[in-house]
Formats: structure tokens, sequence, C-alpha cells
């Protein structure tokens, strides 16, 4: 399941209540940033289910709820001078072709995605 949309705290809470729900329930939730893994990990903290969560981005909220948020962190620094770049470049050469670049990420496990379910 995919639920793409704003990141308001009602919204993030039907979708995870619509992931748990059903003959098969959601085992696992992998969250697009570190604001919306947050707020899924707070809708988790005190129900019965136990699903694992990783989130992308971290953030000093990361640790502030238990367990503490997995994420795969990326280096907004290296992503941002890449894109300024990247950016100059074009505009230097507008024919220049088309390239991609890959930034490296690092998983930081954490305890929320490290358990199987039901553990």
């Amino acid at each position: 399941m995919v639920h793409p949309g704003r990141i308001e705290p009602d919204r993030i809470a039907a979708a995870v209540r619509t992931a748990l729900s059903g003959p098969s329930p959601a085992t696992a939730v992998v969250t697009g940033n570190a604001t919306t893994g947050v707020e899924v990990l707070r809708c988790l903290r005190d129900g019965p289910e136990r699903v694992a969560i990783v989130g992308f981005d971290d953030s000093e909220l990361a640790t502030s709820l238990r367990p503490d948020l997995t994420v795969v962190a990326q280096d907004a620094t290296t992503i941002g001078g890449t894109a300024i770049d990247m950016l100059l470049a074009r505009i230097a050469d507008p024919g220049r072709p088309v390239r991609r670049v890959t930034v490296p990420v690092e998983l930081l496990a954490r305890g929320s995605g490290e358990s199987p379910p039901g553990a």
C-alpha cells in the first residue's frame, strides 16, 4: 500500500489503521521522510500490534520515541551541493547529456525495524 499526501497526523493515523486492518495486516512500514516516520511510530506506540518501521531521513525526533526510529539517513548537504553543481552545469551547457548521480546512504538501526513482527 502506498499513502502519498500531506503530512498530517489524522491522515497518517488513518493510513496506519488501514494498513493494520483486514485479513492480511501489514507487518512492516517504510516511510518517506522523518516527520512521517515519527508520526507513524507515535501511532503504533500504544497499540498491541508489533510492526517493524523504517523511515527515510534522520532527525532529532527519531530518537525521542521508544523504540527509537530506524532510518535510512541521507546526507542532505551532499545532496544539496550536488544539485546546485548539476544546475549550474545545466545552465552553462543546456544541451549536456543527462547525468545520474548516486549519493550514499547509511542505515541507522535503532530498534524499530529490527524485531520480527510479533516478537
